[in-house]
Parts: structure tokens; C-alpha cells; sequence
């Protein structure tokens, strides 16, 4: 039996992407003296502008599948107090057009009227906005857009939904710790982000629901 090995495809990463994956690994990186950050282009001036641009981002190579799975950008009350984050949508909830499926919405609705919130009143968005045949990779700029929409908002309680959300928006140095508020400011917007369960692991494990509400009831007192 010969001891030949398959030969994997070179991948080829744009700039904006080389230094999305060196983030997440924690490896330090270096530009140019004079160049421009390449992960954090021009602020948006208003929602319009954010709306309209995401649609035609080509930022990286998940823009192949927009006309399959369109990019999901947050809804809700754009001056909410509350801005609740996921990591990505699932499929179902994609072909839906919504961030979360219907079982896991409906625990979400549930969640918010234990906290005398309706869904109007808070916003609700995912780090990742582009996927790949019903898959959410990490996505170089979904941090970006994820902040755009935070810097527009301006809540002052920010619920991480799982450690990839909190990853988004947190710095590599920060400990994640769920339950842990963490001050976040992001373009003059100062908030306090906490990480706790996501509604779908919530749906396959219940005993996890009174760590969750915990964690609701200590961002509540932060108000």
C-alpha cells in the first residue's frame, strides 16, 4: 500500500480575510506604515447607507453566494437599549428571511416577555451575514457590519448569544465568561455586552435556561 497523500487545493485569501483568520488565532499583525486599516473601512453615515451596501459587499469570497442566500442584516428599533447578537442564522431560518427559526423565535419571544420586552422594542442581528450552501464561515467583515449597526443603535445592553457572537465584538485579550459584563464602546455608543446561551442550544438543552435567565436578570440591573 503506497503512503500517498492528498493533495489539498491552495486557498487564496484576500488582505481583509488573511487578517480576519490571524484575529481569531490571536497572532498580532502589522500594515504598512500609511496604509489604511484594511478590516475597517468608512463608517456608515445612516441606516440607508448601511442597507443599501451590504447587499453589494465584495469585501471577500462569500459574496459568491448572495444570489442564493442573500445577506441578513439586523431588524428591530433603531434606538433600542437592547441589542441582542447571534452568531449566524440557520438554514431554515435564512430560507425564512429571519435570523432565527420559528422553535428558537418563539423561545426568543418568550425570553423578552419574561423581561417586560416586546420584540419591537430591541434589536436583533447576527455577526455573520453571508453563508455558504447553508453554512455560516467566518466571515471577514461580519464583525464590521455587526459594529456599523451597534455605532447606529447605540444600545446600552448588548446580549451576546454564544462565545462566536461575543467573539465578534469582544478584543482577543477579553476572557469570555458568560454572565460577565464586559464595557464596550464602539463610535460613541458606550454599552455593556453579556454572553449567555443561545435560544437554539436552549432548545436542546432546557437545564441550561436558568443559567440563561441569570444572565438576563444581571443585564437587566445594568439598565
Amino acid at each position: 500500500m503506497s503512503d500517498q497523500r492528498l493533495a489539498s487545493a491552495p486557498v487564496t485569501l484576500s488582505d481583509v480575510e488573511r487578517l480576519h483568520y490571524l484575529k481569531l488565532l490571536g497572532i498580532p499583525t502589522w500594515l504598512p506604515r500609511g496604509s489604511a486599516e484594511l478590516s475597517t473601512p468608512p463608517a456608515f453615515t445612516d441606516w440607508r447607507d448601511l442597507t443599501t451596501s451590504l447587499p453589494t459587499c465584495q469585501r471577500c469570497h462569500l459574496h459568491a453566494a448572495h444570489s442564493t442566500f442573500p445577506p441578513l442584516s439586523g431588524s428591530g428599533d433603531h434606538h433600542a437599549t437592547w441589542f441582542f447578537v447571534t452568531h449566524a442564522p440557520t438554514l431554515p431560518a435564512l430560507k425564512a428571511g429571519e435570523i432565527l427559526n420559528a422553535a428558537a423565535a418563539d423561545l426568543f419571544s418568550a425570553m423578552l416577555t419574561a423581561l417586560g420586552l416586546l420584540r419591537e422594542q430591541i434589536y436583533l442581528s447576527a455577526a455573520v451575514k453571508c453563508v455558504i450552501a447553508g453554512r455560516a464561515p467566518p466571515s471577514p467583515c461580519a464583525d464590521y457590519y455587526l459594529k456599523e449597526e451597534i455605532a447606529l443603535v447605540k444600545p446600552r445592553i448588548i446580549i451576546a448569544f454564544g462565545e462566536a457572537a461575543a467573539m465578534a465584538l469582544l478584543p482577543e485579550s477579553a476572557p469570555l465568561q458568560r454572565g460577565h459584563p464586559y464595557p464596550l464602546a464602539q463610535s460613541g455608543a458606550q454599552s455593556q455586552l453579556l454572553m449567555t446561551h443561545a435560544p437554539d442550544y436552549l432548545l436542546a438543552n432546557p437545564l441550561a435556561k436558568r443559567e440563561a435567565w441569570i444572565d438576563l436578570l444581571r443585564a437587566k440591573s445594568l439598565q
